[in-house]
Order: C-alpha cells, then sequence, then structure tokens
C-alpha cells in the first residue's frame, strides 16, 4: 500500500527573510521604493519554486500510482489523474507568482530610474 501526502521531499527554497501573507498584502499596497518592490518580486519567486516543487512531487505521484501493479480504483480521490490535476494547479499558480515577481521586478527598476 502506498499512501502520498501533500509534502514535497524536496529542500525548500531559500528565503533570506520569509514575509508573512499580511505582510505581503501590507507591503504590495504601500510599496513605494525599489527595495519594496525587490522583497515582493523575491517572495513571489519563492512561492512560485515552492509550488512548482509541490507541483513536481504530485506529478511524480501520479507516475507512480500509474505504474504501479496496485488495483485502480476510478472513483478514488487518490487517482493519477487526481495528482495531475493537483499538480496542474500547482504550476498554475507558480506560473502566476512568476508574473507578479516579473512585474514588481520592472516596478523596481521603474522605481530606481525615478529616484536616480
Amino acid at each position: 500500500l502506498r499512501a502520498y501526502t501533500t509534502r514535497c521531499i524536496s529542500a525548500p527554497a531559500a528565503v533570506p527573510q520569509q514575509l508573512t501573507r499580511k505582510e505581503v498584502k501590507h507591503l504590495t499596497a504601500t510599496a513605494k521604493s525599489a527595495e519594496d518592490h525587490l522583497k515582493l518580486a523575491r517572495y513571489y519567486e519563492a512561492e512560485a519554486d515552492r509550488l512548482d516543487a509541490q507541483g513536481a512531487g504530485y506529478e511524480e505521484a501520479a507516475a507512480d500510482y500509474r505504474h504501479s501493479p496496485a488495483p485502480k480504483n476510478l472513483m478514488s480521490p487518490t487517482t493519477a489523474s487526481r495528482y495531475e490535476y493537483l499538480a496542474q494547479g500547482f504550476r498554475k499558480e507558480a506560473k502566476s507568482d512568476r508574473a507578479l515577481a516579473a512585474l514588481h521586478d520592472q516596478l523596481a527598476k521603474n522605481a530606481a530610474s525615478v529616484t536616480q
């Protein structure tokens, strides 16, 4: 028997200063300096990396499940297609976070050029 969890075995992304969701929300509303936008960009990059790792874990679980000799119950929530669906959701969220990171990188560049 195999039990899959939502935890990914890979190492977490290194984030120098982990921001809370509340801090991110506040910083998003008040960010004016290049430093603020860079903090947000790094946060979203780290989140995207974390989500990609989770997606990869689910893709691996789906592949393991598809190739396992265990009987496949199509009504079970642990089917490979369910894992693929979850992986796709994590990848989509990661793509969105990378877009936010790119936006904040651009805003940081704009803020830096205005202050010069």
